[in-house]
């Protein structure tokens, strides 16, 4: 090897051979410097004008419907099927003899004659829906598309009271695949409708708009004779007091109502009823690690029995002094739902809710998804509204659908 090549492979490490042939480092001045780096020319890149459509943007065929909803009351009230369009009835109330308390009388003598009252009641049921008009040119270009990267699923909406004392789990639906723009339409539309529904049963009130029938807070309200306690309440909610007024009524009730964060406060009482060390906690695992808190469920024991509870976020709640202090006012229904068999709170239905297509016009066709019903509650004696306040605070974060929209009679009413 020549040691002008021994000088190169060493001078890679640091060092050199001198002229006897041993290595040294290599001084400073050996070394070989470059005075400034070389000028390259330099040409921005240029996307091409036609990229975009030749590489357009995906969308993600999945479209996540970023809503609440609240359906429990829809769920949990029975229907009874009618061919009638009304309702119509008669409660007894009150039975006794007409000239006072004689049933007792003297031998050779007849006994007192005895009179009933009574009052009629009636229920008008009512239409409700939703109609969709679309073009036959949109729904085949949509269903051409869905199949390369348009909208082609829906990501169903957030359940309201889930997870929640009496809170229903489930939304309308968790996942649909959809065809074209018709399918996701008629999708969106029962959802709608439904919630809507759920909204009237609780809040509906016929002296705001004529067109929708009663719902529960407003028909219970009516009554002269339901048991309720007092409307301006002091304090926080007390599950003594609460366990005596549902004690205190001749009619016991069979479910409690109310809002779902309400019912977690009753559960969260009743729990406190008990004594230390009264329910058992076990755990599996060799490790003995506990997992802290506590969760309730859909039920409470009260004097009167087991009580299932039925919530839903529709029911009314007010914030108390501005809700500063992380307090509202709500009212909590205990109802007598049923009676030896009968059911006192129904929804009396002469067309089940249901989708159907319109006649088409020209280049153009219409659906809808309607049904004709009503809520029904009778003997209001055996009906209870317990207001109280509770911990907690009223806070607005996914838009829940169902309400009342601006054009509804006397302006809509904020859900909450």
């Amino acid at each position: 090897m020549s040691v002008d090549l021994d000088n190169m492979m060493l001078s890679a490490t640091g060092f050199r051979l001198d002229a006897n042939g041993n290595r040294r480092p290599i001084t400073k001045a050996e070394l070989i410097t470059r005075t400034a780096d070389p000028v390259f020319s330099h040409t921005q890149p240029l996307t091409p004008p036609t990229f975009n459509m030749q590489y357009p943007q995906p969308l993600d065929p999945l479209e996540i419907m970023a809503l609440c909803e609240e359906v429990s009351a829809v769920r949990n009230i029975p229907q009874q099927d009618t061919g009638l369009k009304a309702e119509l009835w008669m409660e007894t109330t009150d039975l006794y003899y007409d000239a006072g308390q004689y049933a007792w009388f003297p031998d050779g003598e007849c006994p007192e004659e005895y009179t009933e009252t009574g009052t009629y009641h009636t229920t008008e049921l009512k239409n409700y829906g939703v109609k969709k008009t679309l073009t036959l040119s949109d729904i085949k270009h949509s269903q051409t598309i869905a199949g390369q990267g348009g909208i082609s699923a829906l990501l169903g909406m957030f359940a309201a009271g889930e997870r929640e004392p009496g809170g229903y789990n489930q939304a309308t639906f968790d996942r649909e695949y959809i065809a074209n723009i018709k399918e996701k339409e008629v999708r969106k539309g029962a959802s709608l409708v439904l919630d809507m529904l759920d909204w009237t049963l609780i809040r509906g009130n016929s002296a705001t708009d004529p067109l929708e029938p009663n719902g529960l807070e407003t028909q219970i309200a009516a009554c002269s004779d339901e048991h309720t306690n007092t409307s301006c309440p002091t304090g926080t909610f007390s599950a003594d007091d609460f366990d005596r007024f549902i004690s205190e009524g001749c009619a016991k009730p069979t479910h409690v109502w109310g809002h779902p964060l309400a019912l977690q406060m009753v559960a969260a009482q009743y729990f406190q009823l008990g004594w230390q060390g009264s329910q058992a906690i076990s755990y599996p695992g060799p490790q003995g690690r506990i997992t802290p808190g506590y969760g309730f469920s859909n039920a409470i024991h009260t004097q009167v029995g087991t009580l299932p509870l039925i919530g839903d976020a529709n029911f009314e709640r007010t914030a108390v002094a501005g809700d500063c202090g992380g307090l509202f006012r709500s009212i909590v229904y205990p109802l007598r739902m049923i009676h030896n068999g009968e059911p006192l709170i129904y929804r009396p239905v002469q067309f089940r809710l249901a989708y159907q297509d319109l006649v088409p016009g020209c280049t153009a066709v219409s659906f809808q998804i309607w049904g004709k019903e009503a809520l029904t509650v009778k003997a209001c004696c055996a009906q209870g509204r317990y207001t109280a306040q509770f911990n907690g605070n009223i806070a607005t974060t996914c838009t829940r659908i169902g309400s009342p929209g601006p054009g509804r009679t006397g302006g809509a009413p904020s859900l909450t």
